[in-house]
């Protein structure tokens, strides 16, 4: 072997330990391990307290070995449920189903997320977890609530004020009210109406006493929540209204116009039951 081949040869081994040495301290050709959730996808956004909502979740082996991994599902901080994948091919992507049974929720909004475990050598793990959107789950209305004059037969004397309330009874999810509440101006004024505590305990609100027409003989009034939030279930007072007694004689105190509205903007089935005034000498 004359001079100048070993020289070529010396050169070439030096090349491929060198390049070796590169790929080696730079991870060239090595395994790559990365798992990721591609989205989150609920059967539904707006259900009710009972309801079970399916949960796709899709997750993808964006490595290049084979991976066995848990995916758990979540809502808010609470697990759901956790599914094993076992030996999914590199490059290649798998879907899950997650069952959401709410039964035992509290009417609220929820996140949805998924999660996948952290596989061996996996560096990369931002893309570990998904987050979809809210799912808003509400009490149902099954039954008629009730809204009333309390109470329901009043009797005062001419030249007194006296006070009855606007209640709701057995609602679900109570959003938005508003309702017209006549009597007879012969006998009545108006004094005041303000609102009662039963919607404000679900949040800030807005209320409005639209009209106060004592020629006429009716009030306007409606109140609603505000933002995003689940409405308010039970029972309470929804407006306190004063009056005063111009004269002897008998009206209804009668509600009339009334609406009852959802955190879902639906109509509730509501039955309504006027009061009686009496003005006694």
């Amino acid at each position: 072997m004359n001079k100048k081949t070993l020289v070529v040869v010396a050169l070439l081994v030096v090349l491929s330990i060198a390049l070796a040495y590169i790929i080696r301290k730079e991870g060239y050709f090595s395994a790559i391990h990365d798992i990721a959730v591609v989205s989150v996808m609920p059967s539904g956004t707006e259900v009710y307290v009972g309801d079970v909502i399916n949960i796709t979740v899709i997750v993808k082996n964006k490595g290049t070995q084979n991976e066995t991994f848990n995916v758990t599902s979540f809502y808010d901080a609470t697990v759901l449920e956790t599914q094993t994948v076992t030996d999914l091919p590199a490059g290649t992507q798998t879907s899950l189903t997650f069952n959401w049974n709410t039964t035992d929720v509290t009417p609220a909004n929820y996140w949805v997320k998924a999660e996948a475990s952290v596989v061996p050598d996996e560096t990369d793990t931002l893309d570990n977890t998904c987050l979809d959107g809210i799912i808003r789950v509400r009490a149902q209305q099954t039954e008629p609530a009730t809204l009333q004059v309390d109470p329901r037969l009043i009797k005062v004397k001419a030249g007194r004020n006296f006070t009855i309330s606007v209640s709701i009874s057995d609602v679900a999810d109570l959003y938005r009210w508003e309702f017209k509440l006549r009597w007879n101006p012969t006998f009545l004024d108006c004094v005041d109406v303000d609102e009662g505590a039963f919607l404000n305990q679900g949040g800030n609100t807005f209320f409005r006493t639209l009209t106060i027409n004592n020629t006429e003989g009716y009030a306007l009034v409606n109140c609603t929540l505000k933002g995003d939030i689940s409405g308010v279930s039970g029972d309470g007072t929804l407006a306190v209204i004063e009056f005063h007694v111009k004269d002897t004689g008998k009206c209804i105190l009668g509600l009339c116009d009334t609406k009852l509205v959802s955190s879902f903007k639906q109509p509730i089935i509501h039955t309504v039951k006027d009061g009686n005034f009496n003005a006694v000498p």
